[in-house]
């Protein structure tokens, strides 16, 4: 394992500066912080994607991390609500968002002096449908932790080691994941799953989603968790809020909290 830090310290060497598009999450958090031990905080800079897709809280969230590394971060206007391929939501929206979000940052870098624009994917980004794989490519974006072959437990692994908070953080995606393929994309409707899981956030749940299937919201959540959210009182709650949010129907997925679950049935 010690190598591929190693391989990561001596490819972020050869940038001298780089842009990081930042979320605030493991894997991007780490490499900021990697970079900026490697390259000096002056020469590592942090973009923010901004809009309706990314919940507010997580970016403030981003800002305090950024701020806690002692680098900048700027926002970026991912402005991706006038792209009809993303809206549409076919099985591409992935990577017209990333197209679009990763040529838009790549322009602010260039302009601020930062010619590498880097993200946080990673040997086991590959493991699932990811569109927007294929945009970062396309863009010649930088991929330093998969170039070194570190995988998210090689990640988490060094984030202990470098007391980074984001060490033991749940994954993180933005809101247009919740919504089965095919289904249009409005802001109405980012904005009730971002407030239906606020509601799951303040109540102290972790790492789960709220899958938006038309008039019913489908929680899904880790296992370990799944005693307490039918205790009543925070049952009643959560059905309460949630129906003030536009669901009529509020309902829990017994197979619990499961990465890309959205993707069941393609290819079939």
């Amino acid at each position: 394992m010690a190598d591929k830090l190693s391989n990561l310290k001596n490819t972020l060497k050869g940038y001298q500066k780089l842009a990081i598009a930042f979320s605030g999450g493991l894997d991007s958090t780490f490499l900021a912080a990697a970079a900026a031990e490697t390259l000096g905080r002056e020469n590592v800079l942090l973009f923010m994607a901004q809009g309706p897709i990314i919940p507010e809280n997580q970016i403030r969230d981003a800002e305090k991390t950024a701020a806690n590394l002692g680098l900048k971060i700027i926002r970026a206007d991912a402005d991706v609500m006038s792209i009809g391929e993303f809206t549409c939501n076919s099985t591409m929206r992935c990577y017209y968002c990333k197209k679009h979000l990763f040529a838009r940052i790549q322009q602010q870098a260039r302009q601020m002096g930062f010619e590498h624009v880097a993200c946080g994917t990673n040997t086991d980004d590959y493991s699932d449908y990811r569109p927007g794989n294929k945009a970062v490519e396309e863009l010649g974006v930088l991929c330093p932790l998969d170039d070194a072959g570190m995988s998210k437990d090689d990640i988490r692994n060094y984030a202990r080691r470098m007391k980074l908070p984001q060490a033991d953080m749940p994954t993180t995606t933005c809101l247009a994941t919740r919504l089965p393929y095919d289904t249009e994309i409005t802001p109405e409707i980012l904005k009730q799953i971002e407030k239906s899981e606020q509601v799951l956030y303040e109540l102290g749940f972790s790492g789960f989603r709220i899958r938006f299937c038309g008039d019913t919201a489908r929680i899904e959540l880790p296992q370990s968790q799944m005693s307490r959210i039918l205790e009543k009182n925070i049952r009643d709650r959560i059905c309460s809020e949630l129906r003030k949010s536009g669901f009529n129907y509020i309902s829990l997925d017994l197979d619990g909290y499961q990465s890309g679950s959205m993707n069941r049935g393609l290819g079939k």
